[in-house]
């Protein structure tokens, strides 16, 4: 399993220089006759296009008024086939408040003619807190080279931009670099990879007359990663880093981040409980929904169904809240995750039990519990206990009966947010009324034949 490592803006600062530096990316719009002449790559003969490289450049700044990040992106693909051609079709996202700017993309043909993209064929989409910025390169044909770079722009200093290593096709170069200053301490999380130790380059800040330290990690021809049947997410699957803040110190603060999981758990608790209240309209709805005189799994169904039917959902929300849930009941109208905290209010002014739940959706990718990273948790459910029963609820649908999740909720653990350490707990699976058991017993010969014998029982 990847454990974790750490940097800082002064790591490394005795041993600069000894390892190899970022190899030399060619210029935008430098393309080769070796590039533009290519057919097809040996080491992916059926591959529709080919990732030439893939690099990214983070650096960490200091501005009159705040510190802020920024990340050159720069992507090389040549398209092999005509299915490749939909590599033409980018989409790039981001958080709704960074921004995007500094974009270009060209089309390079085989004969070595550049056709520039239009500004005007940039838009942008916006879903839920995430935008992305979509474009489509023009004049593609089989052999084309397509390339595009851009910059974003972050205030989110929290969790530096993630990297993936591994495309939808062979990549022949993947690098992502990071320039932190001195007072910035980050934890480092490596995923479907060993962990790699960084090269390092001395560079000279120019405004502030000072030594920083470029960090970089690359990985050379990466196999793909596709989609598979019963497969959730690829990113499951691809080589990622990750970055997390650990502290801050500079000469007049210092403030320590996040370490461990009760750290995580204290961080979280203490979001929601700034929401979290005994306001009379609350204790009114528990009266009147779910009185003392119910059984108490039918005053948590009672619950549970006033927020999924009297209130609204608008966005499905993410792991915070901006509302309280005071003022969603008073507006009628609110997030998932502000849907699901005003429940877990109303269940502990009626005495229960009850805690968020933050999860990792199927789609968004499974836990690392070796890895207390904040950013693998998209979304907070509800959870409850009442004896040895436990129930573990999402208000989002209106569709969706009393402990039964959403397809999307339906994952194998969650991380409950108590007051002490928290702690994982298992997700209850629904009642299978269906069941097919597959159970096969098989060999790899050295040809590459499968023998063996396999066992189908159907239940239900």
């Amino acid at each position: 399993m990847k454990v974790s490592t750490a940097i800082t803006g002064l790591l490394f600062l005795l041993v600069l220089n000894m390892l190899l530096g970022a190899e030399e990316i060619p210029k935008f719009g430098k393309v080769s006759d070796e590039e533009l002449q290519m057919t097809a790559i040996p080491e992916d003969p059926e591959a529709d296009a080919v990732v030439l490289f893939d690099v990214g450049d983070l650096r960490i700044r200091e501005g009159s008024e705040k510190y802020y990040l920024t990340m050159e992106r720069h992507t090389r693909v040549k398209i092999l086939t005509e299915k490749g051609k939909d590599y033409a079709s980018v989409s790039i996202p981001f958080w709704h408040e960074d921004r995007i700017h500094d974009l270009k993309a060209h089309t390079v043909l085989p004969n070595g003619k550049k056709i520039k993209m239009d500004k005007k064929a940039v838009f942008e989409e916006k879903v839920d807190k995430t935008g992305y910025k979509k474009f489509a390169l023009p004049g593609v044909e089989v052999g084309a080279v397509i390339e595009y770079t851009y910059k974003l722009e972050s205030d989110y200093l929290y969790n530096l931009e993630p990297w993936f290593f591994q495309n939808n096709e062979f990549t022949r170069l993947s690098q992502y670099s990071v320039i932190v200053l001195p007072y910035f301490g980050y934890s480092v999380f490596f995923r479907n990879t060993l962990d790699m130790e960084p090269e390092t380059e001395d560079i000279l800040d120019p405004q502030q007359r000072r030594k920083l330290t470029r960090y970089i990690w690359r990985m050379k021809d990466q196999p793909p990663i596709r989609k598979e049947p019963y497969m959730r997410t690829l990113n499951d699957y691809r080589a990622a880093i990750n970055f997390q803040i650990r502290e801050f110190k500079s000469p007049y603060a210092y403030h320590k981040y996040i370490s461990d999981w009760p750290d995580l758990v204290k961080e979280m608790r203490e979001h929601y409980d700034r929401n979290l209240d005994d306001d009379k309209s609350l204790k009114e709805i528990v009266q009147s929904e779910a009185p003392d005189s119910l059984r108490a799994p039918e005053r948590i169904k009672k619950l549970y169904a006033f927020v999924r039917d009297q209130i609204e959902t608008g966005e499905r929300g993410y792991r915070a809240v901006e509302k309280s849930p005071e003022e969603v009941l008073k507006d009628r109208q609110g997030t998932g995750v502000e849907k699901n905290l005003l429940l877990v209010n109303l269940l502990m002014l009626a005495g229960f039990d009850a805690h968020p739940l933050l999860i990792s959706t199927r789609y968004n990718g499974r836990i690392v519990e070796q890895q207390p990273r904040l950013t693998q948790f998209n979304y907070m459910l509800a959870y409850a206990k009442y004896g040895s029963r436990t129930y573990v609820l999402d208000t989002r649908y209106s569709y969706c009966p009393f402990n039964l999740l959403p397809v999307d909720d339906l994952v194998e653990t969650g991380l409950v947010i108590n007051k002490g350490t928290g702690g994982f707990i298992q997700i209850p699976k629904p009642r299978a009324l269906n069941m097919l058991h597959c159970a096969n017993n098989l060999t790899l010969s050295e040809a590459g034949h499968l023998d063996g014998e396999a066992m189908v029982r159907f239940e239900g």
